[in-house]
């Protein structure tokens, strides 16, 4: 299991990389590395969820420095059974005695496959498991543009263009079985700031 945080998985991309010519690489142009990602984070860990979204970056940013050497990086977000989850969520990760087990750790193998297969197409990609399901992740994208006609802003003016924005944006999880539409920051975080703010 990849640590929290991004230095070892750092080290791994540029330790994965030996110096070679890079036609040597043509041969095998694909590289995988496991993290569980930090794009959907739950109360209780911001260190936890901030280190695997910079995973997540780093994955991105190891696609575009090894492209030249033909090199795909992409990650890969599993939900299942581990020491750590069972702690966590013991009943969720329950093996089941009949039947397909979600959380067995082996559902995610063929995902890792893939991605290391010649037949993976993809660079600089997260993609989840959970069970039989498989997300594809896609990061942070601007939603909202605004412009001061090529003068600085003032705070005043700032709060008064911002004021149509939502508080929420919509966002969709990967959930225990398909996707979960979801609204960030949610209503209980809203309530709550504006229930210690008075």
């Amino acid at each position: 299991m990849p640590s929290a945080s991004p230095a070892p998985s750092a080290h791994r991309c540029t330790s994965s990389v030996p110096p070679c010519p890079a036609s040597s690489w043509n041969q095998s142009p694909h590289r995988t590395r496991g993290a569980t990602v930090g794009l959907t984070p739950i109360p209780g860990n911001p260190m936890y969820a901030a280190a695997k979204a910079g995973v997540a970056t780093l994955t991105i940013a190891c696609a575009i420095e090894l492209a030249e050497l033909g090199v795909r990086v992409n990650a890969v977000a599993p939900v299942a059974r581990s020491r750590i989850s069972e702690a966590v969520a013991g009943d969720l990760m329950k093996s089941v005695e009949r039947g397909f087990d979600r959380m067995d750790p082996a559902n995610v193998a063929a995902v890792v496959a893939f991605l290391a297969s010649p037949l993976c197409r993809f660079t600089g990609r997260i993609f989840g498991g959970a069970g039989d399901d498989v997300t594809v992740f896609d990061g942070w994208t601007v939603s909202h543009h605004l412009d001061n006609a090529e003068q600085r802003w003032t705070v005043k003016g700032l709060a008064d263009a911002l004021a149509d924005v939502p508080l929420q944006q919509r966002v969709i999880e990967q959930a225990m079985k398909g996707m979960e539409p979801k609204l960030a920051p949610s209503d209980g975080v809203l309530d709550t700031l504006e229930k210690e703010s008075m």
